[in-house]
């Protein structure tokens, strides 16, 4: 049955007129009279559920009072192992043609999750047993909101640091934060953060033996990583090394060879795409950040074995100090007091700008001098963009901007205009390797790398010779400000 009619449809309107004018003409409330004690203002009835939530939510405990339970923990680590034997990861297959590990790693955890620490069999006979131990430990706050995702990026990160000393992964310890809230929830975050995590791992045949997880104000993890490495060099099963190349053994950060080419494997830019991508600027198209996220989550440890291949003569990874900061630490690496104050005074740099005398020019003649050229840096899509027309920059920028300080020839008025210049300063996670490699095989290290997936690798400068360096000093810092800590070592940009 229908009605129809024009007085049907008046009918209609005024009860309409009538409903929102309930939520459009509020009563005025007195201000001078105060609302009854224990009047509750009535809304949606909350469930028993949440009113717990709520009021455990009010005062968190801190210590050990703040751990993840153990209910919750135990139910993410079963899912954890069942999700993993259902989606086995092996060695990632460009990484096959690599030395493989002494011992599986079934072979090598005696004791590990579920225990109080965790036991790991070393290997005591045959060639591994002249290896040394090599630690370190990493770890940050999310930012993206995909905890899978976040895990891969967070373990790529933390075994950068092996990656750059040539090192093997062995074992894993993760450090895990996740916000308080229902237990289905937090036992969701910490199974994907830990299952992108664990990919990662498994393909760089590293075993996660433990770990520690705790409430936190938002989802933050890292890793406590052992690895291992050949002292006295690698064989060529270990690397498949060209019969033109000597062994590698540890890689440090220096020092720098003078002749040699500075050489990075990934582009530059996660810090300023990721603030650019932040929900109040929005300023990074889809594109931009999945291409950032597709360098974050790429392994550097075929890069490292590429580098070693061909006489690598010190390497670091970028990351938190940016570009700069970490060149800064290759250029002074064993050179920091080389060019003291004649008052032996240590103390850190005032940022007093002082003249060069004629003998500390002859002293910073004997010193490393890198020589970037800034047109030749690789950049994420949308870093320099975001950096100059939007001005965008991450948090850490100040701090790491203080290393310019490095750098002989920044008053001349066009370094420091360069649209790339501040790029150098971003912190970036999970960054490329910064290495020193030979002139002679430059084009042999970047096809590749090249072929191996780096495409965005590039040769961005040389350490200066002697007599190169003699020609900055004489023609750069002659009567130009500098400070003192350009005495431990600089650099001089190009266009």
């Amino acid at each position: 049955m229908a009605l129809e009619g024009e007085y049907l449809w008046k009918l209609k309107d005024k009860i309409d007129r009538i409903w929102m004018a309930q939520y459009q003409t509020l009563p005025v409330m007195d201000p001078s009279q105060p609302r009854p004690a224990g009047e509750v203002i009535k809304g949606p009835p909350i469930t028993t559920t949440h009113k717990s939530l709520l009021d455990k939510a009010k005062m968190r405990c801190a210590g050990c009072g703040s751990k993840v339970g153990s209910t919750i923990l135990n139910r993410a680590i079963k899912r954890l192992q069942r999700h993993m034997n259902n989606c086995p990861s092996s060695i990632a297959p460009q990484l096959q043609q690599l030395d493989h590990q002494p011992l599986s790693r079934a072979d090598r955890v005696i004791a590990g999750i579920g225990d109080d620490a965790a036991v790991l069999q070393w290997p005591t006979s045959g060639p591994s047993s002249s290896m040394v131990m090599v630690q370190t430990i990493d770890y940050f706050r999310s930012f993206v909101a995909d905890p899978y995702l976040f895990g891969r990026i967070a373990a790529n990160h933390a075994l950068s640091d092996l990656h750059a000393m040539l090192a093997r992964p062995y074992s894993a310890l993760a450090l895990c934060s996740v916000p308080y809230g229902a237990e289905n929830v937090v036992e969701d975050d910490l199974l994907h953060m830990l299952a992108g995590a664990r990919r990662v791992l498994d393909e760089e045949d590293c075993s996660l033996v433990g770990g520690h997880t705790s409430e936190g104000a938002e989802p933050s993890l890292g890793f406590a990583l052992t690895g291992y490495v050949h002292p006295d060099g690698l064989t060529s099963t270990d690397v498949n090394v060209r019969d033109t190349c000597g062994p590698v053994g540890i890689l440090y950060k220096g020092p720098v060879v003078p002749g040699h080419a500075l050489i990075l494997t990934k582009a530059l830019g996660t810090g300023v795409v990721l603030a650019a991508a932040m929900p109040h600027r929005n300023f990074i198209s889809c594109y931009e950040i999945t291409d950032c996220y597709a360098s974050m989550t790429q392994s550097n440890m075929l890069a490292a074995r590429i580098l070693a291949q061909f006489g690598c003569s010190a390497c670091t990874d970028v990351t938190g100090f940016g570009f700069m900061g970490h060149l800064v630490e290759m250029v002074r690496h064993q050179h920091q007091k080389a060019a003291a104050d004649e008052d032996g005074d240590d103390d850190e740099d005032d940022g007093v700008c002082r003249l060069l005398t004629a003998e500390q020019r002859e002293a910073m003649a004997s010193l490393p001098v890198a020589r970037i050229h800034l047109s030749q840096i690789p950049l994420l899509p949308g870093a320099l963009r975001c950096s100059n027309e939007h001005r965008v920059t991450s948090s850490l920028f100040g701090a790491n901007h203080r290393s310019a300080q490095q750098i002989i020839n920044l008053e001349d008025g066009v370094v420091a205009d360069h649209a790339a210049f501040p790029i150098l300063f971003d912190p970036q996670t999970s960054g490329g390797l910064l290495a020193c490699i030979p002139r002679s095989h430059v084009d042999s290290v970047l096809e590749s790398l090249r072929g191996a997936g780096y495409s965005r690798a590039a040769v961005i400068g040389e350490v200066l010779d002697s007599s190169e360096t003699a020609a900055v000093v004489h023609e750069v810092l002659h009567g130009v400000s500098s400070s003192r800590a350009d005495l431990n070592g600089c650099v001089f940009m190009t266009p």
